[in-house]
């Protein structure tokens, strides 16, 4: 199914082009111009990156870019999403046109986390075996805080915690009735990701009914 999203300055501002194809939150997350579009805190950066975004978004195949020069500034009619800068910081408008800052949207904050676990923030290079946890964590759709070290469980009764980019992470669990809860921690060091993924779904059952990818 083709998305259509549009990227404007300020909600009712100028119109600065069009995507169409994968342009819902993910999709545009999912490349690089498109991140920083998202994170913009200035208008200049935030032009400067959807125009780039334009770009890549049809040399790479993710599907067509139409400019406002296309079409007499005048954008298409339909839109599933907008991507609008206010000054300070991006909004999304949803499908049911409600508005959300785009750094709190959960598809662009598992990109964000993506990319600073990528970058090194951790520092230095990841092992593979970072990696591999690191997809068990989004197979479970848990959500990086803004150091890009702790991801959250949906139902946030498991954190877990990267403490050695060589292998190393913490998870903490709080399990038990509203009458018993009980708190543990686990270090898995360089063990399969498969440890990881069977101690997630004991320390919080629920996670079993989400759609793993892991």
């Amino acid at each position: 199914m083709s998305t259509y999203a549009q990227f404007l300055t300020g909600s009712n501002g100028t119109w600065l082009g069009t995507l169409q194809r994968d342009s819902y939150p993910a999709g545009v997350a999912a490349v690089g111009p498109g991140r920083l579009a998202l994170t913009a805190t200035d208008p200049d950066t935030y032009r400067d990156a959807v125009e780039d975004l334009l770009t890549v978004w049809e040399d790479d195949g993710h599907g067509a870019a139409i400019y406002p020069r296309h079409r007499d500034d005048t954008p298409p009619l339909d839109t599933d999403y907008m991507y609008a800068f206010d000054g300070t910081r991006v909004w999304i408008r949803k499908p049911d046109h409600t508005w959300i800052p785009a750094a709190h949207h959960p598809d662009v904050k598992v990109a964000l986390g993506r990319d600073r676990v990528h970058s090194g923030l951790l520092g230095g290079t990841m092992t593979k075996i970072i990696f591999d946890y690191f997809r068990v964590l989004e197979g479970y759709e848990f959500q990086p805080d803004a150091n890009g070290e702790t991801f959250r469980s949906p139902g946030g009764q498991v954190s877990v915690t990267i403490t050695d980019r060589e292998g190393s992470l913490t998870v903490t669990a709080l399990t038990g009735d509203r009458a018993r809860l009980i708190r543990w921690t686990t270090l898995i060091a360089g063990a399969p990701a498969e440890v990881l993924d069977a101690t997630l779904r004991a320390a919080e059952p629920e996670l079993e009914t989400n759609v793993h990818s892991g």
